[in-house]
């Protein structure tokens, strides 16, 4: 039966015939085509059908259609990586202090570095200073950061947990210009 629930029967190679793949349990899913236009997911043990969903005529799929692959396959991780060029050409600025907004949930962890240079084309080869993971950072503090006028800030977001994952909703780097 391919409609709900029980073993699927001898006619379940011809039905599945658009895609099949993992799940993030385990799970075999597949899109069925031809007679029932339904996709599927079958324990692979017991082949019991444990759910399906009517998809209509000619189901489009591709390779990842259930996430497995991605939550398999990836680090579970992102990042993010900003510039700020300050008080140009007047000279080097104070920096103050750096705030960020992330929603984090319990298994997930963000973590900001730091690199600081005199000159923007030589930030990729500066120091990296962190990680830091406390919001706000006071930025006054950092010996490093002193007389250099160009700061990469680079955020790097991780997850134990594959429903769910950190955001970064803002980040504020705050300085002040030498008067005159």
């Amino acid at each position: 039966s391919a409609g709900g629930g029980g073993k699927p029967s001898g006619r379940l190679l011809y039905l599945v015939h658009r895609a099949a793949g993992g799940s993030y349990d385990l799970a075999v899913c597949a899109v069925a085509d031809g007679l029932t236009h339904h996709a599927m997911r079958i324990d692979p043990d017991s082949r019991e059908v444990l759910s399906t969903v009517r998809t209509g005529q000619a189901p489009y799929t591709y390779s990842d259609f259930t996430g497995f692959g991605l939550r398999t396959f990836t680090a579970p991780f992102g990042s993010w990586r900003g510039d700020v060029s300050a008080c140009q050409p007047s000279g080097a600025p104070t920096w103050d202090r750096l705030t960020w907004a992330a929603d984090v949930p319990a298994s997930g962890r963000v973590a900001v570095w730091l690199r600081a240079s005199y000159r923007e084309d030589l930030l990729g080869s500066a120091p990296r200073l962190g990680p830091f993971d406390s919001s706000p950072l006071d930025l006054g503090a950092l010996d490093e950061l002193e007389g250099r006028a160009h700061l990469r800030i680079e955020v790097e977001l991780r997850t134990e947990d594959f429903d769910e994952s950190p955001t970064l909703r803002a980040v504020h780097a705050q300085y002040h210009c030498p008067s005159g």
